[in-house]
């Protein structure tokens, strides 16, 4: 499920928008999402927002319906410089600035739930975070998610 393809360490990126371009063209490339994806992330990202403040460290979880997706995989990036997403769960006033994008990929909906939940355990832990932002290998950040059976 966690290809090291879609690993990307030190992502340029100046907004949202253009992360959800790069995300969609990379993922594209690789055969992961279908060409309904891009639109669908970014109408899914207004109406539910990923953001996430993880002790001093922001992070986005953006995904999308299984429609939008070929086959199940996570993709994950550091970014060089944080970009702005707006808090999950609150009044659309909040904004987190992002380091690290984890995008849900999934087709087969079975799998989410755990996946998800696997997730969400593992960023409550402040060393996982912290590993994935000093990671310099694709390598590296494949052994932190499995770690956390991810």
């Amino acid at each position: 499920m966690f290809d090291l393809n879609c690993i990307e360490i030190g992502l340029k990126v100046d907004s949202q928008k253009a992360l959800f371009n790069h995300m969609f063209n990379f993922l594209l490339a690789k055969n992961v999402v279908k060409e309904s994806f891009l639109n669908a992330i970014i109408q899914r990202e207004k109406s539910f927002p990923t953001g996430l403040q993880i002790h001093d460290i922001g992070l986005a979880i953006p995904h999308t319906d299984s429609i939008h997706v070929q086959h199940n995989q996570l993709y994950f990036a550091t970014l060089t410089e944080p970009i702005t997403f707006i808090q999950m769960g609150g009044d659309n006033t909040q904004s987190v600035e992002v380091k690290i994008v984890i995008g849900l990929l999934v087709n087969d909906v079975s799998n989410y739930v755990s996946l998800l939940s696997n997730l969400i355990e593992a960023i409550q832990d402040q060393s996982f975070i912290k590993s994935l932002l000093r990671a310099t290998t694709k390598d590296e950040v494949k052994e932190i998610f499995r770690s956390k059976n991810i």
